[in-house]
């Protein structure tokens, strides 16, 4: 249960030609609504280029409705009146996960990004280090992605190599001390136990190591590491001169005749 206003987690506002909305997932929907149909009117007199929901689920669950997960929000606003007639001009980032990749596209491009990966790992990706880069002069609307730093498997592999002899061994001193405690007459069912607890601890050492693997040890086996080179270009060329640096996610013109409602 969210103990707390949506409001006091709420901000919309333009910054150049930008306009950013962000809220929290936690809360319910029927006690947000309010405050998106407010966020649409301020900025269909605001009237920015661009607008980027920010939130912090991509998918219900884990404290967050479905009605509440970032995808479904930019759903809903594009239902309100002074949102509907952005369409994909409005965009969104989220996290939760800790990756870092584009996260929804169309036909005509890219308008879902996640960018949740700050050094930690997850089941779904190795670690990541990076962080993104809005620039809409020039008449575009361009973001970029500077990745710092990633893992490969090293850790992963580890992991399993260091948690399935480890579960073995644990799992047959554990049957060593269960079939001795039964205090079994036949060496044969002795055996068996220690045999059966060894396999079954090999398992879970091997599951064990695994999220060992993913979630510690891989983060300390960087298998790129472009800090140093990221660095010296921003101090000496600034974002915008180093973004050869970058991937780019996001490349489109801005249409200045476009209808607002």
């Amino acid at each position: 249960r969210f103990l707390n206003n949506a409001s006091n987690f709420l901000f919309y506002h333009k910054l150049g030609n930008v306009g950013f909305l962000g809220y929290t997932g936690a809360a319910e929907f029927d006690e947000t609504l309010p405050h998106l149909e407010a966020a649409c009117a301020y900025f269909a007199e605001a009237q920015p280029e661009v607008i980027f929901l920010l939130g912090h689920w991509n998918h219900g669950g884990m404290g967050c409705s479905k009605q509440m997960s970032v995808p479904a929000i930019r759903a809903a606003l594009l239902q309100i009146p002074g949102c509907s007639g952005f369409g994909r001009r409005l965009k969104y980032m989220d996290g939760h996960e800790h990756c870092n990749y584009i996260q929804a596209k169309d036909a005509e491009g890219n308008y879902g990004f996640m960018i949740g990966g700050h050094g930690m790992a997850d089941v779904m990706c190795a670690p990541q280090y990076g962080f993104a880069y809005l620039d809409t002069t020039n008449d575009r609307i361009r973001l970029f992605y500077f990745e710092i730093s990633h893992s490969g498997i090293g850790g992963l592999l580890l992991g399993i190599a260091l948690g399935v002899p480890l579960g073995a061994l644990l799992g047959a001193l554990l049957g060593k001390c269960i079939s001795g405690s039964a205090a079994c007459r036949r060496c044969r069912r002795k055996s068996l136990a220690m045999l059966s607890c060894g396999v079954l601890g090999a398992l879970l050492g091997g599951v064990a190591g695994y999220f060992l693997g993913v979630y510690y040890l891989n983060s300390i086996f960087p298998f790129q590491d472009r800090y140093h080179d990221i660095l010296g270009c921003v101090q000496a060329n600034g974002l915008s001169g180093c973004t050869h640096l970058a991937q780019q996610w996001l490349n489109e013109p801005v249409n200045p005749s476009r209808l607002w409602m």
